[in-house]
Order: structure tokens, then C-alpha cells, then sequence
């Protein structure tokens, strides 16, 4: 199945906001076009990753978090908790406010289940209503109901994308590393003021082939892309920058490619920057940085699959208990 441009924008919207709610990408970042080893993908039971994980936003400050992303064949277990420590944020709560969330993409199941750990409940998204386009007019007829507004006061000009892949090797966290860099820059002209938006992203990926568990991590997402039909590269290792980009991914597509491995670091910033007067002895340019994110592998641990009947039973006691609500929570189905 392939979905349209529009089509295709709106569903990893849905699927980003489905998928990782507060952190809005994070789990989704990592690649999906990995070279698979020669090693058989059924001899490990399981890998376990850890990241941390810092943000500086120009609303809510400094923020640190753990993320733990544990993969077995056929099953994806997130959990990320966040630490609010900007003292803007401080000030408001009186101390660090935390934050968590866990989620599990089970593929077997066909659901993705969020931990709501503040109601005290389990939301589950099943996989056949993400993968069903027959929701998705909807969805496209909204949006073009609010463009047709837009469109008669704003211009939007077209989205310009770059993509390097730089040859050499640099060493993180101990692991050979290959860099890439994308640049996105998108304008929206107010022809009614005479000004112009313009939002600036930077990404850095650091990636490598000789993270551990490279094959269950491909093999899950391999299996995840083709269930839900979108491209995967677009929910890969640059999915922070490729999420704003609704163009096709073909003329970069050979660089993708390219640069093969696990992310072990990656670095954005994210400006804003406002024209006013354009064009005019009054032209006034003002830029701010909204965002800065880092985010570093910090362990991968494989675990063995000798003598395990089914990987992805949650009693699996490989499977730590901080990837599962709590027996007394409240289960919720939820349909687009």
C-alpha cells in the first residue's frame, strides 16, 4: 500500500502523536534502513537500550530524561522518564516536576498500548485502524478547510531540505560513528503585514553498525513499517527534521541509504526567525533558538533466547516490570 503525500503527512502525524504523546518523536527517531548482519535474528532474545536525553526549550526550559527502548522480534517496550529543571518550570511547581511515559508496540497483539500513569490507565491503539486509510478523507478535508482560509492572507514557500553524509569516522561512547547532517529551512510569507516566517532545523545523527542488537531492532521496525504502510525512512533516523518535510523522499533517498547503523547521538537546534517590513528601509530581522536537543546511547545490553517459548509474553521476567502498568490500571481502547 501507498499512501498519499498528503495522506501519508497526516498519518505519521497521527502515528507521532499515537506513539510517543508528550515527547512527540522520540521514539520513533531511530532508523529503519539498517543492514542486517549476518547473525540470526532469533538468537537473541532481546535488546535493551538506554539514552539520555536533554532539551532546552525556550518555553519550558531545561529538561533532562532516561530513555530505556527494549526490542525483541516482535515487540517494541518504551519508557522515558523526564525531569522538568529549568527554573522557569521550578518556580511554577515549587520543585522538579517529573514526568513519565511507557508505552508497548506489540506487534502479535497488533496494538500499541500507552501507560497513562496520571489517570491510572492503559490506553490501546489498535494497529488495523492505523493501517485503514478509509479514516484518512477525513482527516485531509479538515485540513484543506483551514488551508483555503490561510491561503487568501499567507504564502508558503516551498520547503528547502539538505542532507550530507560525511566519510569520516568519529568515535562515541566508544562506537565508530558516521555523521550525517540535515538542514531544513521553511518560509511563510503574511501578505497582509509584509512579513515573513521563517523556522530553521538542524540535525546531526551520529550512526554505527556495530551497536549491539542491530538485527532485532531492524527486524522489528522492518515489520512495523510494513504493517502500517508508510515510509520508513520518513520515521527513521532523521524523523526530527523529516516530520516538518511533506515532499517526497526519493531525490535524497541514495544518501539515506548510505549511512547505515544505529543513532548513538544526535544533536537539533530549531530556530525561529521573523522578517517584518520586508523589503523596506524599515526591514527588522529577529531570530530565537526554541529548541535544542541531545540525545546519547549510554548502554545496549542483548540477552540470550535459549529455551524462551514466547518472547513477548509480559510475564517474560527479561522483560522488566517498568514496561508494564500496574495490574489494578484501567484498559481503554481507543479507535481514530
Amino acid at each position: 500500500m501507498r499512501l498519499s503525500r498528503k495522506a501519508a503527512g497526516i498519518m505519521t502525524k497521527v502515528m507521532t502523536k499515537i506513539i510517543i504523546g508528550v515527547m512527540a518523536w522520540v521514539m520513533i527517531w531511530m532508523v529503519f534502513w539498517i543492514s542486517p548482519a549476518a547473525a540470526d535474528v532469533h538468537s537473541v532474545h532481546s535488546v535493551h537500550y538506554v539514552h539520555q536525553y536533554t532539551i532546552d526549550e525556550y518555553f519550558l526550559g531545561e529538561q533532562q530524561a532516561l530513555i530505556e527502548i527494549l526490542y525483541t522480534e516482535d515487540a517494541m517496550y518504551t519508557d522515558r522518564t523526564t525531569r522538568y529543571t529549568g527554573s522557569w518550570m521550578k518556580r511554577i511547581f515549587g520543585k522538579v516536576k517529573e514526568e513519565r511515559f511507557t508505552a508497548q508496540f506489540l506487534l502479535k497483539e497488533e496494538q500499541i498500548r500507552e501507560v497513562n500513569w496520571y489517570r491510572n490507565k492503559v490506553l490501546i491503539y489498535p494497529l488495523d485502524q492505523l493501517a485503514d486509510t478509509a479514516w484518512i478523507p477525513k482527516l485531509e478535508k479538515q485540513q484543506e478547510t483551514v488551508e483555503e482560509i490561510l491561503k487568501e492572507r499567507y504564502e508558503v514557500a516551498e520547503p528547502e531540505l539538505i542532507l550530507q553524509v560525511f566519510p569520516e569516522t568519529e568515535t562515541i561512547e566508544g562506537y565508530p560513528c558516521r555523521r550525517i547532517r540535515a538542514e531544513l529551512r521553511m518560509k511563510t510569507i503574511d501578505k497582509k503585514k509584509n512579513s515573513q516566517s521563517i523556522t530553521e532545523v538542524f540535525q546531526d545523527v551520529w550512526v554505527s553498525e556495530e551497536v549491539p542488537g542491530l538485527e532485532q531492532y531492524h527486524e522489528f521496525h522492518r515489520k512495523l513499517g510494513e504493517r502500517i504502510g508508510l515510509d520508513a525512512q520518513r520515521l527513521g533516523k532523521l524523523n526530527l527534521i523529516l516530520r516538518y518535510w511533506k515532499g517526497s523522499l526519493d531525490p535524497i533517498r541514495d544518501r539515506l541509504d548510505t549511512a547505515k547503523g544505529y543513532p548513538v547521538k544526535h544533536l537539533l537546534t530549531l530556530d525561529a526567525i521573523y522578517v517584518s517590513n520586508v523589503g523596506t528601509d524599515a526591514e527588522k530581522t529577529v531570530k530565537k533558538r526554541i529548541k535544542t536537543e541531545t540525545m546519547v546511547l549510554k548502554s545496549a545490553v542483548l540477552k540470550d533466547s535459549k529455551d524462551k517459548k514466547d518472547i513477548n509474553d509480559p510475564g517474560d521476567p527479561d522483560i522488566p516490570e517498568q514496561f508494564f502498568a500496574p495490574e489494578d490500571f484501567i484498559v481503554e481502547r481507543v479507535d481514530p
